[in-house]
């Protein structure tokens, strides 16, 4: 039996990922509010006043609540994180997320990012793993997986990274908002549509993931709210 070692994340790294959902919220809220109050301004007066001061505040707290639990989710999945590295098998270990494990064979390339970080790639898509540049010990970890494939400078920068993500994020979230604060048909249908076939695309490549934490797969099925409200919306608009 191979020899196994254990290496954990740095608490220390954790501020940086602390900071970061702290930025992505504030932009992300902004970007609401900016399309909420948009498609509401349908002129000066104080009831137009009224309703952005409103959504201002409401968006404001919810964003900020769902803010603070993914801060707190994270930083318990930062300090459980565990990999186990052997001659021919990875495994990670961390709370709300299931046990992944990656054989040697299964590795297709392995990336590393400018600031250290590694992508392990494997055939299965669902099996990559990535493992953060605050791992303690990495550089020892590097030495291991560099007997099983050559590692190769990511192409995406960690900026890139960024904008994919927001982006992906404003293709389920705008068009949801749009069509709550619309009153023209065609744009209620059209959005409502878009909306539709993003969250519902959402849902089902949660549910097919079979690493994914079953406590998350069930809280995926909440998105069926929005999309209820999408549909009833669409309904009345259509009347």
């Amino acid at each position: 039996m191979s020899q196994e070692t254990e290496y954990r994340l740095d608490p220390a790294g954790f501020e940086p990922s602390r900071r970061r959902i702290v930025i992505f919220t504030v932009v992300f809220w902004l970007v609401i509010f900016t399309v909420v109050t948009f498609i509401q301004d349908q002129g000066a007066g104080s009831n137009n006043v009224r309703a952005n001061v409103i959504t201002f505040l409401v968006s404001g707290a919810a964003i900020a609540f769902g803010s603070y639990r993914a801060i707190r989710r994270q930083r318990e999945g930062w300090g459980s994180f565990v990999l186990i590295v052997s001659e021919d098998c990875l495994i990670r270990r961390q709370v709300h997320v299931a046990e992944l494990r990656l054989g040697r064979e299964e590795v297709l390339r392995i990336k590393e990012f400018p600031k250290g970080g590694l992508l392990l790639e494997a055939g299965n898509k669902y099996k990559c793993m990535y493992i953060p540049e605050s791992l303690v010990g990495l550089s020892e970890v590097k030495q291991s997986l560099a007997k099983w494939s050559a590692i190769v400078p990511a192409t995406q920068s960690e900026v890139a990274r960024w904008i994919s993500w927001l982006l992906a994020l404003a293709l389920g979230i705008v068009p949801f908002v749009t069509v709550m604060a619309a009153t023209e048909k065609l744009v209620v249908v059209i959005s409502g549509m878009f909306a539709v076939a993003i969250l519902s695309t959402a849902i089902l490549v949660m549910q097919w993931n079979p690493y994914l934490d079953r406590r998350l797969k069930r809280t995926s099925w909440m998105v069926v709210l929005p999309l209820m409200s999408i549909l009833v919306k669409m309904y009345y608009s259509l009347r």
